[in-house]
């Protein structure tokens, strides 16, 4: 089954509503539940009444939490009890992805709802560059303590990238690194080296750069 559109949702809610049957039997190609979809607190709250399991988990080990869409549907997500430190299959945790970096504050409000102190990122999100800053001094001010895996994803190649494009990224990623070095606890690799080790997808091959260089090439455009 292809993922829902919002018509579909609302037309398999109303069926489901009118038949009383279980939503939880109805999944997308990704495993994803009808929650994965919902967009409003309206919708999270019938889609628990209507049997779904909030704690569900995609085929990615994704909880809904991972594919939010609106600040009340975090809310109700949470104060409905989701587990909020479920991690999906590589063991990363929700307060290291997309979603958190848009929503952080929101998310900080329930910091006191996450037993897990410890997060790892391994990602930085291209449209979500000039939120990361905040995002990760908001984690800091409540108490976690941030670690940079051993490598940290992006999403340009500044190598292949054709300056007057790349130019619009430039400050926010320089934002992002003097964070990186803010906020993180380095690990005793990067202590070691003094390199922090970002891979960047070109159109061919995976690269490598330290964050030394990255950063040398990024200022230097």
């Amino acid at each position: 089954m292809l993922p829902f559109t919002n018509d579909i949702f609302r037309s398999l809610t109303n069926v489901l509503k009118t038949h009383n049957v279980s939503a939880y039997e109805i999944r997308d190609s990704l495993d994803r539940t009808l929650l994965f979809y919902a967009r409003t607190q309206d919708d999270v709250e019938q889609l628990i009444d209507l049997g779904v399991d909030i704690n569900h988990q995609d085929k990615l080990g994704h909880t809904v939490l991972f594919h939010v869409s609106s600040e009340e549907v975090i809310n109700a997500l949470v104060e409905h009890g989701i587990d909020v430190d479920r991690k999906d299959n590589e063991g990363r945790h929700v307060l290291a992805t997309y979603g958190f970096f848009k929503y952080h504050d929101v998310f900080m409000r329930y910091a006191d709802r996450f037993k897990e102190k410890h997060i790892i990122i391994d990602s930085l999100y291209c449209n979500q560059l000039e939120n990361i800053p905040s995002a990760l001094k908001s984690l800091h001010d409540n108490g976690f303590r941030i670690t940079l895996s051993r490598f940290v994803e992006i999403e340009h190649d500044p190598e292949k990238e054709k300056p007057d494009n790349f130019i619009q990224y430039k400050e926010r990623y320089i934002a992002v690194l003097d964070a990186l070095k803010e906020y993180c606890y380095l690990s005793t690799f990067h202590e070691l080296h003094q390199d922090i080790i970002c891979r960047v997808y070109g159109n061919d091959k995976v690269k490598l750069f330290s964050y030394r260089d990255f950063r040398e090439l990024i200022e230097s455009m």
